[in-house]
Parts: structure tokens; sequence; C-alpha cells
């Protein structure tokens, strides 16, 4: 398994980056819409078809 995280990244920060992305997502319905509609795309917290808001 590869690790991202070295001596200088704080365990937490992934789901940090996570959450930060959710956030985003949830307040833009327009883009969580854009997001989910491609036809790939992956990233944290990315939306998708079945949990983007209509």
């Amino acid at each position: 398994m590869i690790s991202h995280h070295n001596r200088f990244t704080p365990p937490d920060i992934a789901q940090k980056i996570a959450d930060l992305h959710a956030r985003r997502y949830a307040g833009d319905p327009a883009l969580t819409k854009l997001v989910a509609d491609l036809p790939s795309y992956t990233g944290s917290s990315a939306p998708t078809p079945t949990n983007a808001a209509t």
C-alpha cells in the first residue's frame, strides 16, 4: 500500500481535505451537478450521480 503521508504531513490531512471538498460541493449545487455529470472524476468527496443534489 502506498502512503501519501510523510513526516511533514499531519495524519488527519486527508480527512480534512475530504471534509473541505464535501462542504464546497454541498454549498454549490451547480458545481456538484457539473462534477457528478462528468464521465470520469475521482477526488476527495467527489459527487456521483447517486449522491449529487438535483
